[in-house]
């Protein structure tokens, strides 16, 4: 599974490699920092992608605008948005918390799909608190295990949803347990320091 993750990545262009030795060393590549970087804010956050939501409505008698506005096309002339939509021929209103969307503009916000992966997520995230919790403490190597792991089946989801707020989402979207559970366990297991892996694994191949 590593070899063909390794393989995928460098085929992307995302790492690259060095050999010291027997051993080869994987770095980011520029193009795969930069993306990681961009990438970061979103999965690390705390908090909701966005405060406010709009929906605006374009001339259906007209071409569909396209995809230069941001957000969701719920249908060709209709745009749930986080950013305030502005055109003297749009039709605006603002979506407050208490708004209740209808079901066949809240699908199209988050398909079936991903709100059923953030809803295994959570229900997994639930059930490896209590295994955790009377676990001795854990050396630099399992926590960075659990990191890599908690992080991975969250991005999955993060990086697939549109930056909107919690509320425009469908009913049975369980994004912000995730994202609670996430970062509490990414609090309670902060990240090793490298020196510390290094130590755990044998020593730096590079030096």
């Amino acid at each position: 599974a590593m070899r063909v993750a390794i393989h995928r990545l460098r085929k992307d262009g995302w790492i690259d490699s060095q050999r010291h030795g027997r051993t080869s060393v994987y770095f980011l590549t520029p193009r795969g920092r930069a993306q990681t970087t961009e990438a970061s804010p979103r999965i690390y956050a705390t908090g909701q992608a966005a405060e406010r939501a709009w929906v605006a409505l374009a001339n259906p008698g007209q071409p569909a605008p396209g995809d230069g506005m941001p957000g969701v096309w719920i249908a060709s002339h209709v745009l749930v948005t986080a950013v305030a939509p502005v055109g003297s021929g749009l039709f605006v209103t603002k979506v407050e918390a208490s708004t209740a969307l209808p079901d066949w503009m809240t699908s199209r916000v988050c398909d079936d799909a991903t709100v059923m992966m953030t809803r295994n997520f959570a229900a997994a995230l639930a059930a490896v608190r209590p295994c955790l919790d009377p676990a001795p403490a854990l050396g630099p190597l399992e926590v960075a295990a659990i990191r890599v792991l908690v992080v991975h089946g969250w991005r999955r989801i993060v990086l697939k949803t549109p930056v909107l707020p919690d509320h425009v989402f469908p009913p049975a979207w369980q994004g912000p347990r995730c994202r609670d559970l996430v970062s509490d366990l990414l609090d309670r297991y902060p990240r090793p320091r490298l020196e510390d892996l290094e130590a755990a694994i044998g020593g730096d191949p590079g030096k």
